[in-house]
């Protein structure tokens, strides 16, 4: 019988020690720097040991009660039968730029592809509470990434996180979710579907947290320092000045990361986020064009693909430059319903500003 690898021995003492209710990344760094061993931990560790190492009374006495229950090997095998894997910090697969972050998970499940396979990954963020706008925006920039091959990453909720992933999978590409619960409990549970096309489609399902464990509150915001640090880039489309989203820029931030955010309407809600990241430093997303420039990306292989409302409005241009009033004149239009949708195509780099301030198409129908 092939011998188990050392590191793969550990791994199923962590994902025991990890299962005790409450623990947290906080506590498994306590323990690691007094034990340098789960399997100690784990076995051999008494009451007093863990006093001595900074970890609370509370946490000793669950561990030690889930010690009489909690078979370990057979506990492990439940993981492999449903193709989830422990990711510890020795594992070959661990993202590496982790390992300079204070605050980096000491395990991570993982269902799906490697993280490994995904050679360049930025994240996509934004409110539950979005607009169209936000959401067309998140559409088209999801899509626009992962067809220059880079895997979106976001966090499964409903809003700009749900329609960024949707786009990737649409266009059979992969993305990764990062989840606040465990992966046996896909959250929110309207989701399972889309977490299925996820991994249908090369994708990655992520959390650091016990596979059958809920998403507690809190852990919302502390999965967002995973999807930051996964990537070279966050870009934020809509927020509030409490969104989580922001959360993941402030992240990213300390992490030295790239922070993105999309200017929206200053007199909605949705926008006050993204305009203060903006007004902080953050670099304004005005383009995706521009943007996948910017990163070095091929945009050049972008599609437009275009609904019905901005046709339209194309096809009013004939081939020539023209003003916003000309365009108001020739689509009797709203003047509202317009300027969204200028905007609109201006993002996805459909229509741009000539240097007399007129609007024009930028490609070839």
């Amino acid at each position: 019988m092939m011998a188990t690898p050392f590191f793969l021995s550990m791994e199923k003492f962590l994902h025991a020690i990890n299962s005790v209710h409450g623990c947290e990344w906080r506590i498994l760094d306590k323990l690691w720097k007094s034990f340098r061993n789960w399997r100690y931990v784990w076995e051999e560790t008494r009451p007093g040991d863990f006093a001595r190492a900074g970890v609370g009374e509370k946490f000793a006495g669950r561990l030690c009660e889930l010690r009489k229950r909690f078979d370990v090997d057979a506990e492990f095998a439940k993981l492999w039968e449903r193709d989830i894997v422990v990711v510890s910090r020795q594992h070959s697969e661990y993202p590496r730029q982790f390992l300079q972050l204070p605050d980096a998970p000491f395990l991570l499940y993982r269902k799906g592809a490697s993280l490994s396979s995904h050679q360049k990954m930025m994240a996509i963020v934004g409110t539950r509470r979005s607009t169209k706008y936000g959401e067309n925006i998140a559409y088209d920039l999801a899509e626009a990434l992962a067809a220059q091959g880079v895997a979106v990453v976001s966090g499964l909720a409903f809003g700009i996180d749900a329609v960024a992933h949707f786009a990737v999978v649409s266009i059979q590409k992969p993305t990764v979710a990062v989840l606040a619960s465990g992966l046996y409990d896909i959250t929110p549970s309207a989701h399972h579907r889309l977490s299925e096309k996820i991994l249908e489609h090369g994708g990655t399902l992520l959390s650091e947290y016990p596979p059958d464990d809920p998403a507690y509150p809190r852990r919302f915001l502390e999965r967002n320092r995973i999807i930051a640090g996964l990537c070279e880039a966050v870009i934020v489309i809509e927020a509030g000045l409490r969104s989580g989203a922001l959360v993941t820029a402030r992240q990213a931030n300390d992490y030295n990361l790239d922070v993105y955010a999309v200017p929206g309407d200053i007199n909605k809600e949705q926008s006050q986020g993204c305009l203060q990241l903006i007004y902080d430093g953050a670099h304004p997303l005005v383009s995706i064009q521009k943007f996948l420039e910017d990163r070095g990306l091929n945009s050049q292989k972008k599609t437009f693909i275009l609904s019905d409302e901005e046709q339209k409005l194309v096809s009013a241009f004939e081939n020539k430059a023209c003003s916003t009033d000309e365009l108001f004149e020739k689509t009797l239009m709203s003047i509202q319903a317009m300027n969204i949708l200028l905007t609109q195509l201006e993002f996805k780099g459909a229509i741009r500003r000539n240097n007399q301030m007129l609007w024009e198409v930028a490609f070839s129908s």
